[in-house]
C-alpha cells in the first residue's frame, strides 16, 4: 500500500504557481521521503468488534470486501468542489465516509475538485476545510487523512495518462462547435454520430493535444475525447469529453495549465492514484459508473507507484529508475497490484421545503435573497452553524436518515429532533418573554421587595448551579399566556391566564388577575394582577393547587435583545426549478423581547452559546463568522439570538409525518406472481393516466419537451418526452399514460419524473392515449392488480424492460399477448399500425 500525500503536499507548500508551459518540479529528498512511507508497513483491515454506525447495504458490502481480504485497509474520501459552501447533504456524506473509516480502522482523504477556475474560490476551500474540521474532527486535529490533497495535485498525472489514451487510440481531439458536437451526440431514443475528427492520427491528436496544453487553441475551440461508442445507450459513454480548453487563471497553478480535466477523467483517476477502496457518491452518478470505470480500466499505470511519481517528477533523480516521464508516457507492462477503486451510489438527501443544490444556493446569494452563504435559512452547515445546530446533532441526523438507494424527502422537523436530543443535555436554561405583555402586581410594595431572593437552576438534571430572581410589581408574560374573554371563551385545554382566573409564575408566585387596561383599540395592553403571599414555589405550605404554570420577567431586570425566528425557505414542500424562494416567510423577526441577564453573561463568556428559553425553544447568540475564530460581541451591541429549534410541544401532540413513517411497519415482502415473467413483470408496473398541463421545449435539446403532467397527486410531475419532432405543436391537453414507477433522471438540466409510453413503427411515433380522469392506473386486463414496484425493484429487477420486449400494439391498442391495456374500462389508444415497439 502506497502514501503520496507527504508528497502532494510538501509539493502545494513548497512550491510557488508554476509559470506557463512548464511542469511542476519536485526535490528529490520529497520523493525519497515518500518512498520511505511507502514501505510501511499497513495493518491489515479487520471486522469491527463494535459498530457505532448503523448497518445499511454498503456497510455489508465493505464487511464483505473485509471478510474476503479484498483490501489491506479501507480507504474512502471526501472530494467537494470549491465553488461554493457545503450543505445538509454534505453533511450525510461527510458522516458516511468519515464513520465508515473510522469504524473499519481505515483512512478518509479529503480532496479538493478543483478542476473548474472558473468558479472556485479560495474562499469556498477554506470554508469547506472549516466545515468538516466542526462536523467530524476531534480533539482539535484534522478528521483527514496527511493533508488536504486537490485534484490539482495530479494534473501531470492525469496529463499523462491522455497522452497514453490517444497513443492507444482511446480518445482523440474533437474540433467540432459545441453546437455539432450537441447535435451529432443523438437521443435517449436514437444513435449518435462519429465526429468527423474521430479518425485523426496519433501524431496529429497529441500535437494538437499539447497545443490545448500550452494555450495555443482558444476556449471552446478543441476538446480531447474518449474513443469509446456513439451509439450506446448510455449517453455519458458517447465518447464523452475528457479535456477542455479554459483560459482562467487557477488558484494553485497560476497559468501553467490552460486546459483542464472534466470531472469524470479526474475523479475517477485520482481515486485510483490515491488507492480509494471505496469511492462513495450520490445516485446521480450511477449513470457515470460506466465511465468511470472505463477510465480507471484504460489507465492502470495510475495505480503504479513508480509510474505516478515519474509523472509527478524525476527532477534530482536518476530517470531510469521509473517507467514514465511527463513528455512521454510509456505504458507499464503488467497489471498493477493494487486494486481499482470500487464505485458505489446511494440516494442523495432531499429535504422538504429546501435545496440541497450549491448552483441553486450560490443564486439565492447572488440574487441577495439571503444574507450569504451564512444565512441560518440556508441549508449550509455554515448557516446551521450560525443558527446554533450543534455538530453532534448532524452527526445523528445522518445516522437517523439512513443509507439506502430509494429517494425520499426528509421532514425538516427531523434535524430539529435531533438538536433537542443533543441540546437538552448540554443547553443552560432561562426565561425569555418574546412578545411582551406588561403584568403589574398591584398589592407588591417595596417592603416585600427587601427580603425576596429567588433562585431557579440553570438545568434540570445536570448540576449547572442556579441563577437568581426578582419577583416585584413590574412584570411581563408572554402575550400567548393571556386569553382575553372579549374575543370568546378560551380554547379547550387552556390553562393559563383569563382575566379573573389564576396562574402560577414559575419558580415565584401564584397570581390572580383582577382586571386588564386596554388600550385605544380595544386590546389588552396590561395585566392588573394580585400576589397570592403564601404561595412561593419552594417554601412551606405553598402547594396552592393551580392547573397553569407559566414563565415571567422582571422589566427593570430583564435585558432587551431581538429575537429570530425561521422557518421554510420554500413554501413548496418539494421545490422544483419554477419555485420561487420565500425569504421573508422564512424569517419573523421580534424586535421587543426580553431575556435573563444571565443569557447576555453567557454571551460575553461563550461565542455562540446555546440556552433554552423555557417554554420557547433553544437559542444561541448570532455570530457570522468563522467557527475557529468567533467574533466577540461588543460592549452595547445589540443581542441577537436565532432559534435553533422549537420545543416538542409546539406540534400540538401530534407526530410529524417523518416520526409516523419510522412507527409503521414493514410490509410483508410480496410473494412472486405465478405467471410468466413477462405478464408478471407488467403486472408490476404502475402506468398513471396522466393530463399534460404544459409543455415546454428545452433550449440544450432539439428532441425534448419538458411536460407539467398531472397524475392525480396533487402537484404535476416534471417528465421530459423527446417528442419535438412527432409533436411539434406541444403536448399540452392530451391524456396519456405515464410510467410513474421509474427513478428520476437527469435530463438536460431538469429531473425527468416518469415517462410517457409511446408506440413506433418505421419513422412513425405516437402517444398512447386514454380517456381516464389523471391517477387512473392503467392494467392489462386478464392479470391481477399486483401492487406496483418500488424504483429500486424497477431498477434491480429490470422489470419495464422484461414487459416491454412483449408489448405491442394491435388494432390501435396496447397490448401484451391478448391482454389490452385500459384504465377504468376505458381502453388506451395509440394512433399506429399493428406490430409497433412500445416504449
Amino acid at each position: 500500500m502506497r502514501s503520496l500525500a507527504l508528497l502532494l503536499v510538501s509539493a502545494a507548500a513548497l512550491q510557488p504557481p508554476a509559470p506557463r508551459r512548464k511542469h511542476t518540479l519536485l526535490k528529490a529528498e520529497e520523493i525519497e521521503v515518500v518512498d520511505a512511507r511507502r514501505q510501511r508497513k499497513q495493518t491489515p483491515a479487520e471486522p469491527p468488534q463494535e459498530i457505532t454506525g448503523r448497518k445499511h447495504f454498503i456497510r455489508d458490502i465493505i464487511e464483505n470486501d473485509i471478510k474476503e481480504k479484498k483490501h489491506e485497509t479501507i480507504i474512502t474520501r471526501f472530494p467537494p468542489e470549491p465553488n461554493g459552501y457545503l450543505h445538509l447533504g454534505h453533511a450525510k456524506s461527510i458522516c458516511l465516509n468519515f464513520g465508515i473509516a473510522k469504524d473499519y480502522g481505515g483512512r478518509t482523504h479529503l480532496r479538493l475538485d478543483d478542476t473548474n477556475p472558473e468558479k472556485e474560490q479560495q474562499i469556498f476551500a477554506d470554508a469547506i476545510l472549516e466545515d468538516v474540521r466542526w462536523l467530524v474532527g476531534e480533539n482539535d486535529e484534522d478528521p483527514w487523512f496527511e493533508g488536504v490533497r486537490h485534484a490539482s495535485d495530479y494534473f501531470d498525472v492525469l496529463y499523462a495518462c491522455a497522452k497514453l489514451l490517444v497513443r492507444r487510440g482511446d480518445a482523440y481531439v474533437d474540433s467540432q462547435s459545441a453546437e455539432d458536437m450537441k447535435l451529432r451526440r443523438g437521443s435517449l431514443t436514437s444513435p449518435g454520430e462519429n465526429s468527423p475528427y474521430r479518425d485523426r492520427t496519433v501524431d496529429e491528436n497529441l500535437q494538437l493535444l499539447e497545443a490545448m496544453r500550452n494555450g495555443d487553441l482558444p476556449a471552446g475551440s478543441a476538446v480531447l475525447r474518449a474513443k469509446i461508442d456513439m451509439a450506446s445507450p448510455n449517453l455519458n459513454l458517447r465518447d464523452p469529453a475528457l479535456y477542455r480548453v479554459k483560459e482562467a487563471t487557477h488558484p494553485r497553478t497560476g497559468d501553467a495549465w490552460r486546459l483542464y480535466p472534466m470531472y469524470d477523467f479526474a475523479h475517477a483517476l485520482s481515486d485510483a492514484i490515491e488507492g480509494i477502496t471505496h469511492s462513495l457518491c450520490t445516485l446521480e452518478f450511477e449513470d457515470h459508473r460506466p465511465l468511470y470505470d472505463w477510465v480507471v480500466a484504460k489507465c492502470p499505470e495510475v495505480r503504479d507507484d513508480a509510474w505516478v511519481l515519474g509523472c509527478l517528477s524525476k527532477a534530482g533523480g536518476n530517470p531510469e529508475d521509473y517507467r514514465a516521464s511527463p513528455e512521454t508516457p510509456t505504458p507499464i507492462e503488467t497489471e498493477p497490484p493494487l486494486k481499482p477503486p470500487r464505485q458505489i451510489e446511494f440516494s442523495r438527501l432531499n429535504v422538504a421545503h429546501t435545496v440541497m443544490s450549491k448552483r441553486k444556493l450560490a443564486k439565492l446569494v447572488d440574487d441577495r435573497l439571503v444574507n450569504g452563504w451564512d444565512d441560518p435559512r440556508l441549508p449550509t452547515l455554515s448557516g446551521l452553524r450560525r443558527k446554533g445546530v450543534p455538530p453532534a446533532a448532524l452527526r445523528e441526523y445522518a445516522e437517523r436518515v439512513g443509507v439506502s438507494k430509494a429517494d425520499a424527502f426528509i421532514e425538516s422537523e427531523v434535524l430539529e429532533d435531533c438538536v433537542r436530543d443533543v441540546l437538552d443535555e448540554s443547553a443552560a436554561r432561562a426565561f425569555g418573554v418574546l412578545r411582551p405583555l406588561p403584568l403589574t402586581v398591584v398589592d407588591w410594595t417595596e417592603a416585600d421587595e427587601a427580603d425576596e431572593a429567588l433562585e431557579a437552576p440553570r438545568h434540570p438534571k445536570k448540576d449547572f448551579g442556579v441563577r437568581p430572581l426578582r419577583f416585584g410589581s413590574d412584570l411581563v408574560i408572554e402575550r400567548t399566556d393571556f386569553h382575553d374573554l372579549q374575543a370568546g371563551e378560551p380554547p379547550k385545554g387552556f390553562n393559563r391566564l383569563v382575566e379573573g382566573g389564576r396562574v402560577r409564575l414559575r419558580y415565584a408566585y401564584v397570581v390572580q388577575c383582577n382586571s386588564v387596561e386596554r388600550d385605544d383599540n380595544g386590546d389588552v395592553c396590561r395585566l392588573l394582577c394580585s400576589v397570592e403571599r403564601d404561595t412561593r414555589a419552594g417554601a412551606k405550605g405553598s402547594g396552592a393547587r393551580c392547573k397553569g404554570i407559566i414563565h415571567w420577567l422582571r422589566r427593570d431586570d430583564a435585558v432587551p435583545c431581538i429575537v429570530r425566528l425561521y422557518g421554510n425557505l420554500f413554501k413548496a414542500e418539494k421545490p422544483s426549478g419554477d419555485d420561487n424562494a420565500d425569504p421573508q416567510g422564512a424569517l419573523e423577526e421580534l424586535v421587543e423581547a426580553l431575556v435573563e441577564r444571565d443569557v447576555v453573561d453567557r454571551a460575553y463568556d461563550e461565542p455562540r452559546s446555546v440556552t433554552q428559553l423555557e417554554r420557547n425553544g433553544y437559542f444561541c447568540v448570532d455570530a457570522a463568522g468563522s467557527p475557529a475564530i468567533p467574533p466577540q460581541r461588543l460592549p452595547g451591541a445589540p443581542l441577537v439570538l436565532n432559534r435553533c429549534a422549537p420545543l416538542k410541544d409546539v406540534f400540538g401532540g401530534k407526530k410529524r409525518k417523518s416520526a409516523e413513517k419510522l412507527t409503521q411497519p414493514k410490509k410483508k415482502k410480496e410473494a412472486a406472481l405465478d405467471l410468466p415473467a413477462d405478464q408478471a413483470a407488467a403486472a408490476r408496473l404502475e402506468l398513471l393516466v396522466g393530463s399534460v398541463v404544459s409543455s415546454e421545449p428545452v433550449e440544450d435539446s432539439d428532441t425534448l419537451w419538458k411536460c407539467s403532467v398531472d397524475v392525480g397527486e396533487g402537484e404535476p410531475r416534471t417528465i421530459g418526452a423527446a417528442l419535438r419532432e412527432a409533436y411539434p405543436d406541444g403536448l399540452a391537453g392530451k391524456n396519456v399514460i405515464v410510467l410513474a414507477n421509474t427513478k428520476p433522471r437527469n435530463l438536460a438540466g431538469f429531473k425527468s419524473q416518469g415517462m410517457l409510453v409511446c408506440a413506433t413503427l418505421d419513422d412513425t411515433t405516437r402517444l398512447v392515449e386514454v380517456d381516464a380522469a389523471p391517477g387512473t392506473r392503467a392494467l392489462f386486463n386478464g392479470l391481477p392488480a399486483a401492487d406496483p414496484a418500488t424504483p429500486n425493484q424497477m431498477n434491480n429487477k429490470k422489470l419495464w424492460p422484461t414487459a416491454q420486449a412483449a408489448l405491442s400494439t394491435s388494432s390501435n391498442r396496447v397490448v401484451l399477448g391478448d391482454c389490452v391495456l385500459a384504465a377504468d374500462r376505458a381502453v388506451a389508444a395509440v394512433d399506429v399500425g399493428d406490430g409497433a415497439s412500445v416504449g
